[in-house]
């Protein structure tokens, strides 16, 4: 038992030593592929909930409550709740001593440092996600005059070169968002259709069970198309959209790098 635990140990300051080890082992990353996924993944937890009343814009009251300050905490949350959940399902350690592990200021350190190379390589995934609840805010307001922020954002160092941008106004950006909105809803419209059709043509009883399958293969094959464009942001159906979001990205981004 106690060499078991010694070699527990031993492999525990292991992963604290090697930050290829901690992401293979405790984030499942191996590529860059794969830490692109996960701070998509980590960006929609900490801009959707986390810290919702802070980067949000479906949130936010006043921009003035607009915040990146609380990012690198929040992911370093987010990162330490994974060694936590791998300590005690992988390594059978308890929840309370694994959190002791991360308590130690040479592991906390560590953590942060992995946390700084997500943030400095790889913080666009979070400000598109922020950019996202922006035009989402446009989307659900019923005119362009409802929503004071909207105009505040716009007015705002959001808009790094406004000269790039084919909208300079709350109404000029509601109606692109609304064209956006109806060319996607159209596209999905589409895709819907053919589903219904298929099931229609499912319930024939007299099909051949070749001619099911085929049926049954292209109906999840659309419903997946269809889920994968129901998940899409609007700024990939106007490209006026696409360049405002670019704006507000670049914007925190240089805001982030000071």
């Amino acid at each position: 038992m106690y060499k078991i635990k010694e070699k527990k140990q031993e492999y525990v300051e292991k992963i604290f030593n090697d930050s290829c080890l901690f992401e293979a082992e405790v984030l499942n990353v191996s590529s860059a592929e794969d830490k692109i996924e996960i701070m998509k993944i980590l960006a929609k937890i900490i801009v959707r909930d986390k810290l919702k009343n802070e980067l949000n814009f479906l949130y936010i009251k006043n921009l003035s409550d607009f915040k990146l300050s609380s990012l690198l905490n929040a992911l370093f949350a987010e990162v330490a709740n994974e060694w936590v959940s791998f300590a005690v399902e992988d390594l059978s350690i308890s929840a309370s001593e694994s959190i002791e592990y991360i308590k130690n200021a040479k592991n906390a350190n560590f953590i942060y440092s992995i946390v700084m190379d997500y943030i400095r390589n790889y913080n666009q995934y979070i400000f598109e996600e922020i950019a996202n609840t922006f035009i989402e805010l446009v989307d659900i307001t019923p005119h362009a005059k409802s929503n004071k922020i909207v105009d505040e954002v716009l007015n705002s160092e959001f808009m790094t070169d406004k000269n790039i941008l084919a909208m300079h106004n709350a109404n000029q950006l509601w109606s692109k968002v609304k064209a956006a909105r109806n060319t996607k809803n159209a596209q999905r419209s589409r895709i819907q259709i053919k589903i219904s059709d298929k099931r229609v043509e499912l319930h024939n009883t007299n099909l051949e069970e070749q001619k099911k399958e085929e049926l049954l293969e292209a109906i999840g094959k659309y419903e997946q198309e269809e889920k994968k464009l129901k998940d899409t942001s609007l700024d990939n159906f106007d490209f006026a959209l696409k360049r405002l979001k670019d704006t507000m990205v670049l914007s925190m981004i240089l805001w982030n790098s000071k």
